[in-house]
């Protein structure tokens, strides 16, 4: 069949795709890219080093995917690829939706290539610090959203990370002595092999006459914070760290010296579940 310039088989949905150069014996993945017709795929001219990948000897494999029913659907797809593999001949930064930390704002994920952390660095990065896990699948008797993977916002954080602990028995030395209580509440999240930090907040260590208990158990309580200072104390939030509770539970709690020695291992409240 001739195509003719009028012809109108090919729909404006059918033609945006992604393609890729791969090495041809490791595979790697060298270059990620946009475009609408096939010519776009084959002259590897869109920097200097692609343009090179052709004259060295070297070569490449190309790999298609698509067709997408938009520019946008498919820039997503290059946008996700290229945050995900980091090819090393793409330049620029792709528009689109991309992979990110777990919980994550976008721009820490840099924090994740940092050295993880123990207990004891936090202790000593926080100026002393209660940690606290923020299991998955806890709902919140508070009826709040729950912190997930996707609904990470300031709000949801604060909400999720403050309330509620089993902190009752160390109150009345902190209400004495406020200088004695731990600075930071970092909360992590994540399986063993993969635990980050979703909040690092100042703790209003003069709050605590004041902060309540729950409703549902007067042993529990909220932990005072002062949300104007965010969620990202000591630069913390992002890092990664090994921290392992002894006890497997929904509510437990560390604490930590700003000199690094562990003051509490865990506190437990609630149905088992591992941590």
């Amino acid at each position: 069949m001739n195509n003719s310039a009028n012809d109108t088989s090919t729909n404006e949905s059918d033609k945006h795709f992604c393609y890729l150069y791969k090495e041809p014996k490791t595979q790697r993945i060298l270059y990620v890219g946009y475009g609408t017709d096939a010519q776009r795929a084959h002259t590897a001219g869109h920097n200097s080093e692609v343009e090179a990948l052709g004259k060295d000897g070297t070569g490449f494999e190309i790999w298609i995917a698509g067709p997408y029913e938009s520019e946008r659907a498919a820039r997503n797809v290059e946008a996700a690829l290229v945050s995900a593999v980091s090819p090393e001949l793409n330049r620029i930064e792709q528009p689109g939706i991309k992979f990110r930390p777990l919980g994550m704002p976008a721009h820490l994920f840099e924090r994740r290539a940092l050295p993880v952390l123990d207990v004891h660095d936090i202790g000593r990065l926080a100026g002393g610090a209660i940690i606290v896990y923020c299991s998955y699948d806890a709902k919140l008797k508070s009826g709040k959203p729950k912190l997930t993977l996707t609904n990470f916002g300031d709000d949801v954080v604060f909400d999720n990370i403050q309330d509620h602990w089993w902190v009752k028995e160390f109150m009345p030395g902190w209400i004495e002595r406020p200088e004695t209580s731990p600075k930071t509440l970092v909360a992590v999240q994540g399986p063993k092999s993969d635990r980050v930090i979703v909040g690092s907040a100042a703790i209003d260590v003069r709050g605590w006459e004041k902060t309540p208990a729950a409703k549902w158990d007067p042993l529990v309580h909220r932990i005072p914070l002062l949300r104007d200072r965010g969620l990202d104390n000591h630069d913390l939030r992002g890092r990664r760290v090994e921290v392992t509770f002894n006890a497997s539970a929904w509510n437990y709690i560390m604490i930590v010296e700003s000199d690094g020695l562990v003051t509490h291992g865990y506190k437990m409240k609630g149905k088992n579940k591992p941590a």
